[in-house]
């Protein structure tokens, strides 16, 4: 895994969709993000899930844009965050917003930092 961020959209069908982000997420790569979640919400996506196996690093800029999730909660949907990493898990919970989200699949690993 490199540290360029890149995003994979896994599936959408309907109101779901799962996107995989990889590399290290800095307040850019969190716009590109949320402007993809914005578009999938315009097309009718209620239930978002961000795979983040492959995210080694949230710089604290980024977080705002995973708490602007209001766009799915006014409109009767979800926000999941799978495959967190530990490291990450970690921040989460020392930032105190943890409770902001709906989690699946948490792993106790850290991905691998490639240099």
């Amino acid at each position: 895994m490199s540290d360029f961020f890149r995003i994979i959209v896994d599936e959408q069908e309907g109101s779901v969709a799962r996107l995989s982000p990889s590399g290290r997420m800095d307040a850019t790569a969190a716009q590109e993000l949320r402007e993809l979640c914005l578009k999938l919400a315009d097309q009718g996506c209620r239930t978002l899930t961000l795979d983040l196996r492959d995210i080694p690093f949230v710089a604290s800029s980024a977080w705002y844009v995973l708490l602007l999730n209001e766009t799915f909660k006014t409109n009767s949907g979800r926000l999941i965050l799978a495959s967190v990493p530990k490291n990450v898990m970690d921040v989460l919970k020392l930032m105190n917003i943890d409770r902001f989200f709906a989690f699946e699949d948490v792993t106790q690993e850290q991905p691998e930092l490639v240099s």
